[in-house]
């Protein structure tokens, strides 16, 4: 059930448009023009072209369809959804993947060797019939929840349904407005880094690092694309239609403790 509905949760528009950049922002594939030229219109307009459109429901359809052929009982599909399974996790390991999808990349390819090739040959039909009523039960309603998200993802969650990299990745900011009465409430919260206002010159390094970051999540994750003009609406709601983004302070979880920072701006 991971793989399948984790596949149909691509199906759709988002994913033919990240794919592309995805492949592109890998060490292997960074700066080839062709490739470039392949998957993505033009410098002005990221959308894909339609080989990269294709690809990208041909990299979607592998997702679903490789789990699908496990479950049959004809060696060559079984050969063939275990060659796939495999070959889509060492793909995007190598790509490479962020965060912790690395270590969710390497567990279930491992597990997908173990399952389907040393346990036993794809899908252990035999031990079906000997499986427990309340596990049954259980993966019959895992498997209406993922469904039922798929179709209703404001109310079943994108882990629960399984809806993987799928364009629903939750996105959080915290800003806060450039004063000297700002600055002196933040002085009096406990943090592990600094005061978001604190005048220091952030180290080349840092700066270069977090900018990279920023670029890897706008080409990523469409939500990120919409993050200037969301900001916008966010300060202009607090601020008033003149509201002036320059005149406010991204600042990291890492730099607040957000309990006591709202705790502190509600109570003040």
């Amino acid at each position: 059930m991971q793989w399948f509905f984790s596949g149909i949760g691509k199906v759709g528009p988002w994913f033919t448009y990240v794919n592309g950049p995805f492949i592109l922002q890998s060490k292997i594939f960074a700066g080839q023009q062709w490739l470039f030229k392949l998957l993505i219109k033009s410098p002005d307009d990221l959308s894909p072209t339609f080989f990269g459109v294709c690809l990208g429901h041909f990299a979607a359809a592998a997702e679903y369809l490789a789990p699908v052929a496990l479950m049959m009982p004809v060696d060559q599909l079984i050969w063939i959804g275990l060659i796939t399974i495999t070959g889509m996790h060492l793909y995007i390991l190598m790509m490479p993947a962020p965060f912790d999808v690395y270590s969710w990349n390497l567990c279930f390819g491992l597990s997908g060797v173990y399952l389907f090739y040393i346990g036993s040959f794809g899908l252990d039909h035999l031990s079906g019939s000997e499986m427990s009523p309340w596990l049954t039960s259980y993966l019959l309603l895992e498997y209406s929840v993922c469904w039922y998200g798929q179709f209703f993802p404001d109310r079943i969650g994108y882990y629960l349904s399984h809806r993987y990299w799928a364009g629903n990745w939750v996105q959080t900011f915290f800003l806060v407005k450039k004063t000297e009465a700002v600055k002196l409430k933040l002085d009096s919260v406990k943090t592990f880094q600094s005061n978001p206002l604190a005048t220091f010159d952030i180290p080349y390094m840092y700066l270069a690092y977090g900018y990279m970051s920023l670029a890897y999540l706008w080409l990523g994750n469409m939500n990120m694309k919409l993050l200037v003009r969301l900001l916008e609406n966010a300060i202009r709601s607090v601020d008033g239609a003149r509201a002036d983004i320059d005149e406010w302070q991204l600042a990291s979880l890492l730099q607040l403790v957000l309990f006591f920072m709202c705790l502190l701006f509600r109570l003040f």
